[in-house]
């Protein structure tokens, strides 16, 4: 939710910083939120740690830029959730950050996970400190945004009706899917229809899958195929593939009832968005954040630009959530999928 919405918070730091009455922070401190620091180190680490891994090799200079304007407002963010949390009697524990340390630890026997962190020039205090931002945001949305969210039946269903199709079954094509080596090869599984090719030229498998999650040339190949006929060869590296139409499953709407529990946390997902804007924008008018001049303005301006477009795109989301469909050969990785390396470097996200 932080990067959603780290434009407003880039805005307030530009009001902050051209303050005279807001104080210089010290030196080794990036930023100051209501009087709690937040150090250079601390930023440095988590732009090196989750901003750095989500940029290409040739990222411009203007994208490093805003790279560390984004790590610094996400920093700000979870720093005013610590201090409400502590207002709310509910404040991130050692425990918390221990449970989560845990997690990290359960695929690394021995002294092996000392030793990664080491590999990976990991500080063990800079990554407490991660798990503690990170615990700060999930226990923000439980304990004191989902409160003040209520969802009541006239809701739920009025949003089914307004986005059923989203959550019902989408349209599907089963496909049989064949890779040659060569064109030529590729030519003649083509011309015997669904019969591979013999030899170890060509493999085949059948396959299901929503049209829109198939590759813009698949795509291209398959839309005016009839049920039996065969694509002509698709360039797909390293060498062809040749697609044959089996059969097309029209969509099917799910029953209300069936699907209530996904309409229930689609809708929920979209009033706790609102929720959180809304606490964002009540700290922010209310905070004192001063930054240290040491880190450009240029830099926080290019993060309110182009997280000013997250924004917009975060906004059009609230009005048409985006519960994914039944998806069949794309499914995105969970944290439990992740290997605890992985988890540690992107601690915080």
């Amino acid at each position: 939710m932080a990067r959603n919405f780290a434009a407003a918070c880039c805005l307030a730091l530009l009001c902050a910083c051209s303050s005279p009455s807001a104080g210089v922070p010290a030196a080794g401190i990036a930023a100051m939120v209501d009087g709690r620091p937040i150090g250079l180190r601390q930023l440095e680490y988590y732009y090196d740690l989750v901003m750095l891994g989500s940029m290409s090799d040739n990222a411009t200079l203007s994208r490093l830029a805003s790279g560390y304007g984004e790590a610094l407002t996400e920093l700000i963010v979870e720093e005013l959730a610590l201090r409400d949390l502590e207002k709310a009697g509910h404040p991130v524990s050692e425990q918390d950050v221990e449970t989560a340390l845990a997690a990290l630890r359960r695929d690394y026997p021995g002294d092996s996970f000392e030793k990664m962190l080491a590999e990976e020039a990991i500080d063990p205090a800079l990554l407490r400190g991660r798990l503690r931002g990170r615990a700060a945001m999930e226990k923000l949305a439980s304990v004191i945004l989902r409160p003040g969210v209520s969802i009541s039946a006239e809701e739920a269903q009025g949003y089914y009706r307004a986005n059923a199709a989203v959550f019902g079954r989408p349209a599907k094509l089963r496909l049989t899917e064949q890779r040659a080596a060569t064109k030529e090869e590729a030519k003649k599984i083509q011309d015997g229809g669904r019969k591979p090719a013999s030899g170890e030229a060509a493999q085949a498998r059948e396959i299901v899958a929503v049209e829109d999650k198939l590759p813009a040339e698949w795509r291209e190949a398959v839309k005016k195929l009839k049920t039996g006929e065969t694509s002509p060869p698709i360039p797909d590296k390293p060498g062809y593939v040749v697609l044959t139409l089996v059969e097309r499953v029209a969509a099917k709407p799910a029953d209300p009832v069936q699907a209530y529990p996904r309409v229930e946390a689609a809708l929920l997902d979209v009033k706790l968005r609102q929720a959180f804007t809304q606490w964002l924008e009540d700290d922010l008018a209310k905070a004192v954040i001063t930054v240290n001049p040491a880190i450009s303005l240029a830099t926080a301006k290019e993060a309110a630009q182009g997280a000013a477009g997250a924004d917009q795109n975060a906004a059009r989301e609230t009005t048409t959530p985006a519960p994914e469909p039944v998806r069949d050969d794309a499914v995105a990785r969970s944290d439990e999928d992740k290997s605890s390396e992985e988890l540690a470097r992107e601690a915080g996200k």
